[in-house]
């Protein structure tokens, strides 16, 4: 598909917010969202510029809040991934994705999951309560379903 090749501006996308080209009617359903490139760069930039305001908000919130010394610099861990994450984004699409950045853009997510899996285990409660023992038996089972139902209503919807 190339989406990071087909527009190299940032933030505008050929000079507007939102492509104009954003929706392929020929695309059946929901597939203009996944197989339509304008469509899958513009859905990349708006979840990287959610993921970094709401790790910037969850850092500041960590910062002022009683929670322990572990689990702030954890947080500032994932501050710091997650600017150079949306940092490394921004500087391949501008460099019209040259593999050592597309790689590195790549490598560094998995950083970025690692800190936030990290944090996570330094925030959970020592003892699981009854709630969440009970929601993390259901929880698998039902997201494995609803992700797979998603999958055959993208693949066979024509």
């Amino acid at each position: 598909m190339d989406a990071g090749r087909a527009f190299n501006t940032y933030p505008l996308m050929a000079g507007r917010w939102v492509p104009e080209d954003y929706w392929d009617a020929s695309l059946p359903g929901l597939r203009s969202l996944f197989e339509n490139t304008a469509a899958v760069q513009w859905d990349h930039r708006m979840l990287a510029a959610t993921t970094a305001v709401s790790a910037l908000a969850l850092w500041s919130w960590v910062r002022a809040s009683a929670a322990p010394a572990t689990a702030k610099r954890c947080m500032d861990l994932v501050a710091g991934v997650t600017a150079a994450q949306f940092a490394l984004g921004v500087w391949t699409l501008l460099e019209y994705v040259p593999v050592p950045l597309g790689s590195a853009h790549q490598a560094n997510a998995l950083n970025l999951f690692t800190a936030v899996l990290l944090t996570l285990h330094t925030l959970r409660p020592s003892v699981p309560g009854a709630l969440s023992v009970a929601i993390a038996r259901v929880s698998a089972p039902v997201t494995a379903a609803a992700v797979a139902a998603v999958g055959v209503a993208v693949t066979t919807h024509r």
